[in-house]
């Protein structure tokens, strides 16, 4: 399985993320595009962060076409392995636009797609408390688009806990198996 989880800075995505991968009984990897980002620098700074700076679409297209070979590459490995993957990013297109070319290479794996959307207030909160500054501008993105989408769920975890938003995402995942199966 690819679970690749999705929403706006401050939605809980990484938490949502590496709370889930806990509570499995079998073996899952994750991957947050926090951690591939550190690691694929343009200059001092992100690239994403260079790149929704500077409004460069060139500057968006390249980060999105590295980090999405960089997911399918390692997501291809996992599955050799038995391994489910999560991975945990930012991505307010569906589909991905005609520059980010990459993200073609998830749909061998038929990912499901979670979209945390909770209240922008509490985005902003979540921003603050975690030290961020509460720019929550990644909230105007089209999220609403992901409904057309047949492996998309939404969840508003605007009043979850942690563990109250793995059981959510729980039932959302086989509710999504059941519409497959049945």
């Amino acid at each position: 399985m690819l679970l690749f989880i999705t929403g706006p800075s401050g939605a809980g995505k990484s938490t949502l993320a590496r709370a889930w991968v806990a509570s499995r009984q079998r073996e899952v990897a994750l991957i947050d595009a926090d951690h591939i980002t550190s690691w694929l620098r343009l200059g001092e700074q992100g690239a994403v962060h260079v790149a929704f700076a500077d409004r460069s679409v060139s500057a968006i297209a390249r980060q999105y076409q590295i980090t999405a070979q960089v997911y399918a590459a390692v997501a291809s490995v996992y599955a050799q392995l038995g391994v489910d993957v999560v991975l945990a990013q930012l991505c307010g297109f569906d589909p991905p636009p005609p520059w980010s070319k990459g993200w073609d290479l998830l749909n061998a794996f038929n990912p499901v797609f979670v979209v945390l959307l909770p209240k922008r207030e509490i985005c902003a909160e979540r921003l603050e408390a975690r030290g961020s500054v509460a720019e929550t501008g990644s909230y105007d993105f089209d999220w609403l688009a992901w409904t057309a989408h047949p492996r998309a769920v939404f969840l508003d975890n605007s009043e979850m806990s942690v563990p109250e938003s793995v059981e959510a995402l729980d039932r959302l995942l086989a509710q999504l198996a059941a519409q497959t199966h049945g």
